[in-house]
């Protein structure tokens, strides 16, 4: 059960002020205001539901919040509870200063960009492959369990992503970490082997 609002009693609050808390993201974006001076946020966006390119519907619901750091815009994937564990997690961020309405726009081509395709295919022969030479995702842990990697907003053992990706065997592989997804780089080796 998520937790009140100390202001308001919604939910879910999740984000504490000094000794404030929980908040919800309306009653921090008030608090925050007041002592900056920055504009308030506007209300929270609306949840809505994108079908991605295998016909699954994706339920994401949208917030709007500053950090200490700027403004974040986040789209996530909610499960048939309300849960967030599994699914997209996707996030936009800027300055206090900016347009929330052109941060939510650039949040939405995010989210039409990575639901709108997919990098795992499913074979009733073989389950799930890598559809090409490229895939992404996000790790997501519990907090005693070992990760695992969310990718087409599907949770995946370490185990089952390396099953598909077997048909890749001697290929070199790059990893990169972060909180966006980076636009592809040229190997600095050269071209994988074929």
């Amino acid at each position: 059960m998520a937790d009140e609002c100390v202001g308001c009693g919604s939910t879910p609050a999740t984000t504490f002020l000094d000794e404030q808390g929980p908040l919800c993201d309306t009653c921090l974006d008030e608090r925050i205001s007041a002592t900056t001076g920055w504009p308030p946020l506007p209300a929270q966006p609306a949840p809505r539901t994108v079908t991605g390119p295998d016909g699954r519907e994706h339920r994401l619901r949208l917030r709007l919040w500053r950090t200490p750091g700027g403004i974040s815009a986040d789209a996530i994937e909610q499960g048939p509870h309300g849960d967030s564990q599994d699914g997209y997690t996707l996030s936009v961020f800027d300055d206090h200063d900016a347009d929330p309405d052109l941060l939510l726009a650039a949040l939405d081509r995010r989210v039409q960009a990575e639901i709108g395709r997919c990098y795992l295919d499913h074979d009733d022969e073989c389950g799930w492959q890598v559809t090409s030479t490229e895939v992404a995702g996000r790790v997501q842990s519990g907090r005693h369990d070992p990760p695992d990697v969310i990718i087409d907003g599907r949770r995946l053992t370490w185990a089952e992503f390396g099953r598909m990706i077997t048909s890749f065997n001697d290929w070199w592989f790059r990893m990169t970490f972060g909180d966006d997804i980076p636009p592809s780089a040229p190997h600095p080796c050269g071209s994988p082997p074929t």
